[in-house]
């Protein structure tokens, strides 16, 4: 009797064994026809996003797996062939379908794989814009914004070039090795059809490069022989205007007519005086001396382009580097190096008083509103170009802010991202909604 019973168990342990393995094998030819779908979505956020998804009901469900990578890659049925490099995150709860990324920087592919003990499924692969696009450089010099045709030139301290399409966040052109000294600032203009042009002084010539492709196009140098020119500005109507310094002793400040090819010189300046700037509309031209405080010049001219008015600080203004201070696109007022804004001249307002840790600054396109980097908090705070300076608008960064401008309605922070274990730093272009 006992031997029939365990011949019986036997018999139906076998049994068992087979129906179970030819469910797993059915189970196992089911998922990888793909017949299982999954619905992986993903919901922006305003610094990430998250991940979501169904419950899993298969019954011999092991774990979700969550894959990114900055490149796509194909979908896997194995899981020996999954990269653990490429695995952002598993989960063994059936019941847990929600997963965020607030830390990635690079614009990101993420896929969710179904573990069911056989095999894996596979769902639709999901790509993430982050809205940072890493820059070619480490330090800079120097940015030009091209209001006109969208791009950002940079200028780095390794004595790199690159522009960048604003629009879609990609490098249009790079230059590696340039011999121009980028401590002297380059300036925007535009050409036949209106392509933009880049402006670079370069010993007693001005050098103009296809903004498209960075290539040298021209070389202007008529009635500069023998002299050294030190920044150029354009306003809008491609009018250059530069310093050029003859020896130690004498220094002009000039402008070139774009439409006519005439230079002016508008006025004797000291040979130290190695910084300009100009409003759009070519109204307002400063002049002043880098890498020191200093008695800092404002020339005023009429429609003709004719000097009206020339008038000096009663103190010393601090110009200490190229991105350090900023003129309003429309009217005489500048912001120093030390925060300090300032209207023909004259001190109005320590902005560094309105913002903690003021880093940087910039004007609105109307003048209406200065944007302000706090780079601590990684902030931007936007406020009112008036007494008493209010604060209107508050933006945060994900990465740390350096300077700050709005293109087509939307902000643009060039941050830096440094390596805690190397202590190096890499730039990025982040892009803001406003």
């Amino acid at each position: 009797m006992l031997k029939q019973i365990m011949k019986y168990l036997y018999t139906l342990v076998i049994f068992v064994s087979l129906i179970t393995s030819s469910c797993y094998q059915e189970e196992e030819k089911k998922y990888e026809k793909n017949l299982y779908n999954i619905k992986f979505s993903k919901t922006p956020l305003k610094y990430g996003v998250a991940f979501n998804w169904d419950v899993c009901k298969i019954s011999t469900f092991v774990e979700y797996i969550i894959t990114k990578s900055i490149e796509s890659t194909p979908a896997l049925t194995k899981l020996a062939d999954l990269k653990s490099s490429d695995v952002y995150a598993r989960i063994k709860s059936r019941d847990s379908t929600k997963v965020l990324d607030t830390s990635t920087i690079e614009n990101s592919y993420y896929r969710l794989y179904i573990n069911f003990g056989h095999g894996l499924i596979a769902s639709d692969e999901l790509y993430v814009d982050f809205l940072n696009f890493s820059l070619a450089g480490q330090g800079l010099h120097n940015y030009l914004v091209d209001y006109v045709n969208g791009n950002l030139y940079l200028f780095y301290t390794n004595q790199t070039i690159e522009a960048v399409d604003l629009a879609n966040m990609k490098t249009k052109a790079i230059k590696l090795n340039q011999t121009y000294n980028f401590s002297y600032s380059p300036s925007l203009g535009y050409g036949r059809f209106g392509k933009t042009e880049v402006y670079i002084p370069y010993g007693d010539k001005i050098i103009l490069l296809d903004g498209d492709n960075l290539e040298v196009k021209d070389t202007f140098d008529e009635g500069t022989k023998g002299a050294t020119i030190f920044n150029t500005v354009t306003d809008i109507f491609s009018n250059i205007y530069y310093t050029e310094s003859y020896g130690a002793t004498s220094a002009v400040l000039s402008k070139y007519i774009a439409s006519t090819g005439k230079i002016i010189r508008l006025g004797d300046v000291k040979p130290t005086s190695n910084v300009i700037r100009v409003t759009k509309d070519g109204k307002y031209v400063l002049v002043g001396s880098i890498n020191h405080s200093a008695i800092v010049s404002l020339y005023t001219l009429n429609n003709n382009g004719m000097m009206i008015s020339n008038i000096s600080s009663q103190y010393n203004i601090v110009i200490s580097s190229n991105l350090s201070f900023t003129t309003a696109n429309l009217s005489s007022l500048i912001i120093s190096g030390n925060s300090t804004l300032y209207d023909n001249l004259v001190s109005q307002k320590v902005l560094s008083n309105v913002v903690p840790a003021y880093f940087s600054s910039s004007f609105s396109t109307d003048d209406k509103f200065i944007y302000i980097v706090e780079s601590t908090q990684k902030l931007v705070y936007k406020i009112e170009n008036r007494n008493p300076y209010n604060k209107f608008a508050i933006y945060q960064t994900r990465l740390t802010p350096q300077y700050f401008f709005v293109y087509n309605n939307e902000g643009y922070s060039i941050s830096k991202l440094e390596n805690q274990n190397t202590g190096v730093s890499k730039l990025y272009l982040e892009k803001l909604k406003l």
